[in-house]
């Protein structure tokens, strides 16, 4: 068995502790890339195939999920599908450094942007594109037909909005930098003093970015 959340706790932003759940101290909240936002326990239990009673802190990322559970079962992905995840088991089992070091996460309403709510884990490094208010917010419309969506799902067969709202997009926030080591809060922006690192981290994000985006504009209607 697997207990887990999609997401951390839905209030509480960027250095605000969370009134209504506890979130530990971190930074951010639901639909936020700071910790508060994606850093979440996971628990197992599988008596016949897992050692009991031990902590595994490896950073293992949701998109490792599905490879992993085609790993227990026996099945292969088809040849042709790249996996963005990779099968976790022999770190949970105990195998450390198994885990990939670098990771990424992005997430905005409507069509994604590569400078808005972003973020890049390489080691304990962690860089974050801030969130940009204007491409957060969804329509009353779409907010009313998402809600009513989960409670009455028959009476929808198709959600997709063509085209988005328009919207006009701020210039985006400076990147932050964190030592996810020694500041798993997110309280000391380091950007201002490790701009090589700022650098060369933004560039790969903006690469895994188009490279996820390509994916995205190619998936057969």
């Amino acid at each position: 068995m697997m207990f887990s959340s999609d997401n951390g706790p839905q209030f509480g932003g960027k250095g605000e502790m969370c009134t209504d759940r506890f979130n530990c101290g971190f930074a951010g909240s639901k639909t936020l890339v700071y910790e508060g936002g994606i850093r979440l326990p996971m628990v197992l239990r599988w008596p016949a195939g897992l050692d009991g009673r031990r902590q595994v802190h490896d950073m293992v990322h949701f998109t490792d999920w599905l490879p992993t559970i085609l790993a227990l079962a026996g099945a292969n992905p088809p040849q042709d599908l790249k996996l963005d995840g990779i099968d976790t088991m022999p770190s949970i089992r105990g195998e450390r450094n198994r885990v990939p070091t670098q990771r990424y996460w992005q997430w905005n309403r409507y069509t994604p942007d590569p400078e808005c709510n972003a973020a890049m884990r390489d080691g304990h490094w962690k860089l974050v594109r801030p969130a940009i208010a204007e491409l957060m917010s969804v329509s009353a419309e779409d907010l009313t037909m998402d809600i009513q969506s989960k409670y009455n799902p028959e009476k929808f067969h198709d959600i997709l909005r063509t085209p988005n709202p328009e919207r006009v997009k701020p210039k985006p926030p400076p990147a932050q930098l964190f030592d996810i080591a020694t500041d798993p809060s997110e309280q000391n922006d380091q950007a201002p003093t490790e701009p090589e690192r700022v650098s060369r981290m933004t560039n790969a994000l903006t690469k895994w970015f188009e490279e996820v985006d390509q994916d995205r504009r190619t998936i057969p209607d």
